[in-house]
Order: C-alpha cells, then sequence, then structure tokens
C-alpha cells in the first residue's frame, strides 16, 4: 500500500512539474507574440512567414534562412521551384578583419518571378527564434 502511495505521490509531481512548465513558457512567450506568427492575412496579397532558430553563425544568419524560408512558402503557393543560395565572405589585413553575409535567391519556372517585401518581423526573446512576415507586391 505505501508503495502504491508513493507511485501515485511521483506521478502527480511530475504531472505538475509539466504543467507548471508549459504555463510559465506560455507567458513568457505567447503574450508579445505577433498574430500573423500563425493566423496572417494578406489582404488580398500571397505572404509566407518565415523562422530560424538561433544560428551558431549570428543573428545575420538567422535572419538570412528566415526570409529564404518565407520565400520559399510563398513560392510554393504559386507553384514556383526557389533555389536559394547564401554566401559568407571574411577577408583581413593588419590585425583587422572584416565580414559580411550575401543573401540572395534565384526563381526557377516557366515565367513566373518571386518578388516580395518584409512586411515585419520579430524575435522571440524567450527562445530566440526569429520571424518574418514576407508578402508580394
Amino acid at each position: 500500500m505505501q508503495k502504491k502511495l508513493m507511485n501515485y505521490m511521483s506521478l502527480f509531481f511530475i504531472l505538475l512539474f509539466f504543467i507548471s512548465c508549459g504555463s510559465a513558457r506560455n507567458a513568457r512567450h505567447g503574450s508579445d507574440m505577433p498574430d500573423w506568427v500563425y493566423h496572417y492575412d494578406g489582404k488580398g496579397k500571397r505572404c509566407g512567414v518565415g523562422f530560424s532558430s538561433p544560428h551558431i553563425r549570428g543573428i545575420a544568419y538567422q535572419r538570412a534562412l528566415a526570409i529564404s524560408r518565407a520565400i520559399d512558402e510563398i513560392a510554393k503557393q504559386l507553384n514556383v521551384k526557389v533555389d536559394t543560395t547564401v554566401e559568407t565572405y571574411m577577408s583581413g589585413s593588419d590585425g583587422s578583419i572584416s565580414s559580411g553575409l550575401t543573401s540572395f535567391s534565384v526563381q526557377t519556372t516557366t515565367g513566373q518571378s518571386v518578388k516580395a517585401e518584409i512586411k515585419d518581423a520579430w524575435m522571440d526573446d524567450y527562445k530566440k527564434e526569429f520571424y518574418v512576415l514576407m508578402c508580394m507586391d
């Protein structure tokens, strides 16, 4: 009987732990998240949301990946194939080093192109995920 009671109590505390973790996450995470992250209305325009988790090479790469994913989402709506390339370069002379990031996408299809602009962007401070909303002109 004692062992059964201990098992029930252990199960209760484990469930309590998971419930408290989930509600704490939602309190920090969900309150400032823009509606467009999951439910965007392009008002007649084709739109896509891209996101990226933290990138080992920094925010520039994280942003480029999110933009690439948003363009890919728009392209899927148009049945367009998008090939995205991200280039990096680093140069240095006499102790000073500079680096940069170039991102471009090449759209390949029969006469269809994807030209979109960033409408909004948001960084989740808790998870450090970057979200971007892009819409075609």
